[in-house]
């Protein structure tokens, strides 16, 4: 969990266009596409435009989430560490760990990091 390392951390189910994504990649096509994010709920930045999207680059590569590990989050309660550039949100370079099943132990212990985070940066 890189709490520090995302800008923001939020809870959604995502409409991932799988069609778009594999096509891209039998073509060796690549590009970036966006996956709609309907938000729940915000727990680390600054809360944005609901739904929002997540910019993602159709390419596989062994530093951000796979293609696989987001065709198998669609349409399930997720938990998506990003970052921001332009304006636009980005899952955060943590592998597969930037898109996670949203399970209540997990969403504590993240909640838990932020607290401590901010208490450290205010004292």
């Amino acid at each position: 969990m890189k709490v520090s390392k995302s800008d923001a951390i939020f809870l959604a189910v995502l409409t991932v266009p799988e069609a778009t994504i594999s096509q891209a990649v039998k073509n060796d096509q690549h590009s970036y596409v966006n996956i709609p994010a309907n938000k729940s709920e915000h727990l680390k930045g600054k809360p944005g435009n609901y739904p929002a999207n997540i910019r993602y680059y159709t390419k596989d590569n062994s530093y951000r989430v796979s293609n696989n590990h987001l065709f198998s989050m669609h349409g399930k309660p997720v938990i998506i560490f990003a970052v921001i550039a332009q304006g636009e949100y980005y899952f955060t370079y943590l592998e597969n760990k930037s898109l996670q099943i949203a399970d209540p132990l997990q969403i504590d212990k993240i909640e838990s990091e932020i607290i401590r985070q901010k208490t450290i940066t205010n004292n």
